[in-house]
């Protein structure tokens, strides 16, 4: 018996698969970790590309319409999924410029906007969620990757 919560995870997982390529191609474009801006999505939207929050932050990165504005974007093209990392992984690389390699304080600007109070602890929450989301995407990498490696050496030995 499928539980809401079992539909909701099924969804998810098929809204993933559908944007992980993209956001592969376009994090290596940025030359950025692509598990890092997996997590984030996971976080910010659950991989929902019409997600809009409380705060009208828009679509699969969750941006606001000044944000996407300020990485010379349209606000009025959040919902198209490329468009909304494109202009994400812009976002990032803004902060990143800003802070350096500190991850930790790219995160905290990214949920609380540039230049902002991130001495909170929701700011903190967020950070924890983001790491805890990375940390299930790196290990389902690697288990992929070892996975694909026997199937190749079971292959090779036929």
């Amino acid at each position: 018996m499928f539980t809401a919560a079992v539909y909701l995870f099924a969804l998810s997982m098929g809204l993933q698969l559908q944007y992980e390529a993209l956001v592969d191609s376009e994090a290596k474009a940025h030359s950025l970790d692509e598990e890092l801006v997996k997590a984030v999505i996971q976080v910010e939207s659950g991989w929902n590309p019409e997600a809009r929050s409380d705060k009208n932050a828009l679509g699969l990165m969750q941006l606001l319409p000044s944000t996407i504005a300020s990485v010379g974007g349209d606000p009025r093209g959040w919902a198209d999924p490329e468009n909304n990392i494109h202009w994400g992984l812009l976002y990032i690389q803004q902060l990143l410029q800003l802070y350096g390699d500190d991850s930790e304080r790219v995160l905290s600007h990214y949920y609380s906007g540039k230049g902002a109070n991130v001495d909170r602890a929701d700011v903190r929450e967020y950070i924890q969620k983001v790491k805890a989301a990375y940390v299930r995407i790196h290990q389902g990498t690697y288990l992929r990757y070892q996975a694909g490696r026997v199937a190749v050496a079971a292959a090779e030995a036929h």
